[in-house]
């Protein structure tokens, strides 16, 4: 019988933008980490969560992908939360 491994890692910062974030969690997970715009469009990815036209911040929102059998989630507070599977 076999056995799931679950781990899960949270990456938080105040001072980074969801791609700086992301950047992090890629280094820290892969030694051949391939440049995030190879990944995912950062200037996307930094827009939806960039404040509204009228300086409200966004408070909800995700974004989910899956990348080298990780499950990444990029939350609108900031968060960006990988799992392995």
């Amino acid at each position: 019988m076999s056995t799931l491994q679950h781990s899960e890692e949270v990456y938080r910062a105040e001072d980074a933008s969801p791609v700086e974030l992301l950047g992090r969690a890629l280094d820290d997970l892969f030694a051949d980490t391939p440049p995030v715009y190879n990944v995912v469009d950062p200037d996307a990815l930094n827009t939806l969560f960039e404040p509204r036209a009228d300086g409200t911040p966004r408070v909800d929102g995700a974004v989910t992908f899956s990348y080298r059998d990780h499950e990444f989630a990029i939350d609108s507070d900031g968060e960006v939360r990988v799992e392995e599977f």
